[in-house]
């Protein structure tokens, strides 16, 4: 599960989430059992997650300046900016700075 949600993760991080997902609302992912739901409320987009394989449950809000913040699987609490390439989760202590080959992580 924890190689899902760091896949998912990076997805987001690489992609607009409304790219990922063209509508608002409930979406289902049968490959990963995660099942989300996007919304949006003024100049930020909020993702909620639920996986049906083992339980966990995970969020992140995005905003419209590029930076967005949330909790993983496991409770974490994260933060970053899709413009600088910065990531940082609390909770495990994992940083990254910069973006695409130049990316460098902890």
């Amino acid at each position: 599960m924890k190689k899902t949600i760091v896949g998912l993760v990076a997805a987001v991080l690489m992609h607009p989430v409304l790219a990922q997902y063209p509508s608002y609302g409930n979406h289902y992912d049968p490959q990963t059992g995660n099942r989300y739901n996007v919304q949006q409320f003024g100049d930020q987009t909020n993702i909620r997650g639920y996986n049906y394989n083992n339980g966990s449950t995970w969020n992140q809000t995005q905003r419209a300046d590029g930076s967005y913040s949330g909790r993983d699987a496991q409770g974490n609490y994260y933060t970053g900016n899709h413009n600088t390439g910065r990531y940082h989760n609390y909770g495990t202590g994992r940083s990254c700075f910069g973006q695409g080959a130049s990316r460098v992580c902890n």
